[in-house]
């Protein structure tokens, strides 16, 4: 929920209990002076009641949605990483009950092996075809199989369970990472977020709009002829040409 609609809401609150209050009040003969100020102190409280729930569901829709850019992030980050890395990586990711693990190379394919299980680290940015979970869960062995990946195709998903292989997909990795704290602090592909006012400036002072600018201050200009108030049209219009001429040479591209 953005803080408009947050604010917004709490107005439409406001307004729809001021309202209510004032006809009820006025309908039993309150003074409208009378009337007007229990409006405004019921729909102050209405305001108030109501602005703890959705206070709560904006930082919940916030939280969940700064956390889903973060765990995207970090997939694309461990899918840019080689398959050797990725598997180092991912020694860190197993449980910690796991205390004997071995870290194996068989036909390309890196996996851990422990007492257990055998755990397949494979992220890309696409989702896992069924080739390459096959190339992995074809290995021989008696012990349970793990593909840790961020996301399955449909038809792997269906070819996983058929040969009872169990997969980590990319909200149980990123929340063992969280816990781990094992998170990079900055992602290599991620640029720096610009602050807000800088950003509504490029928008605001950018080239292109030197043109409505500048068309905006003719036509002030031109009505300035007619009009019986000519001052406002005039100085209008000539800060409205100030400011083409200011946005084309010193404007933002």
């Amino acid at each position: 929920m953005k803080k408009s609609a947050f604010i917004s809401d709490l107005l439409f609150a406001f307004f729809i209990a001021f309202i209510v209050a004032v006809c009820l009040l006025r309908y039993f003969r309150f003074p409208l002076f009378s009337a007007f100020l229990c409006g405004t102190l019921i729909g102050i409280i209405c305001s108030i009641i109501l602005f703890f729930p959705l206070d709560k569901k904006r930082k919940k829709i916030i939280t969940e949605k700064k956390e889903g850019i973060e765990r995207d992030n970090f997939c694309l980050y461990l899918a840019l990483l080689s398959l050797e890395k990725q598997a180092a990586f991912c020694e860190k990711l197993l449980p910690e009950t796991e205390d004997k693990k071995t870290l194996r190379l068989t036909s390309g394919v890196y996996f851990w092996e422990t007492e257990n299980a055998l755990y397949f680290p494979y992220f890309t940015v696409r989702p896992v075809d069924g080739d390459a979970a096959a190339q992995r869960i074809r290995l021989e062995s008696e012990k349970n199989k793990i593909l840790l990946c961020s996301s399955l195709s449909d038809e792997t998903e269906k070819l996983l369970k058929r040969f009872g292989v169990s997969f980590q997909g990319a909200d149980e990795i990123y929340r063992i990472a969280k816990e781990k704290d094992l998170l990079p602090t900055r992602y290599p592909f991620e640029k720096e977020e610009e602050k807000p006012l800088r950003r509504k400036a490029k928008i605001w002072f950018s080239k292109r709009n030197g043109k409505p600018f500048l068309t905006g201050g003719v036509l002030l200009l031109t009505s300035s002829l007619i009009t019986p108030f000519p001052v406002y049209y005039l100085s209008v219009g000539l800060l409205l040409l100030s400011c083409a001429v200011l946005v084309r040479i010193f404007g933002y591209r």
